[in-house]
């Protein structure tokens, strides 16, 4: 079984979306800044998950249940947003555990009268402590949204606890004394 283990981690990661590459400064986009909101969450790990179309985006910073903004470079036009959040944390739980046992049962001769050890193996079984990992909640949002170039928005992920969460999606627009509207876009 340990040797699997590295066998199906590659498997897994296989399995992984690939990683987002933003267009560089110079290239058209528009500027999505992510914003990650949690209103109820448990004190347990967090994990997070965005994908934009078929694109793992990656934070710049560690999940954290503070307020954080993250702006990403998107190429104009229409895309697909997933954002997915858990919590869990882990214990340690006695699990019944069957093996195999291999013991001596006996000798065998071979034809020119050498004498071999002769094993048989036994299934047996026994408690044993293992850690386990324990949700605590999560929840995850869909959206197809556009992109205009030279527009920036906002994608705001609110979590109001186990399978209550929003991704709204907002324009942020300029006003001439320096501040900004958020409006619905689509």
């Amino acid at each position: 079984m340990p040797r699997l283990l590295p066998l199906a981690l590659t498997l897994l990661a296989a399995c992984a979306p690939p990683l987002y590459v933003q267009p560089s400064a110079s290239e058209p986009h528009g500027t999505v800044k992510v914003r990650m909101v949690y209103h109820d969450a448990p004190r347990t790990t967090l994990s997070e998950r965005i994908v934009l179309d078929e694109t793992r985006v990656e934070g710049r910073f560690q999940p954290s249940r503070e307020t954080r903004v993250m702006p990403i470079r998107v190429a104009p036009g229409q895309h697909r947003w997933r954002i997915r959040a858990g919590f869990a944390h882990t214990e340690l739980r006695q699990q019944m555990e069957t093996y195999q046992e291999r013991y001596q049962c006996g000798t065998d001769r071979d034809i020119n009268g050498n004498t071999r050890t002769r094993y048989c193996t036994r299934t047996k079984q026994r408690w044993v402590q293992k850690q386990v990992v324990v949700s605590d909640g999560g929840c995850h949002v869909e959206r197809l949204v556009t992109v205009r170039l030279g527009v920036t928005y906002v994608a705001q992920f609110d979590y109001f606890g186990n399978q209550r969460c929003t991704l709204r999606y907002l324009e942020q627009r300029a006003q001439p004394d320096g501040s900004f509207d958020l409006v619905p876009a689509s």
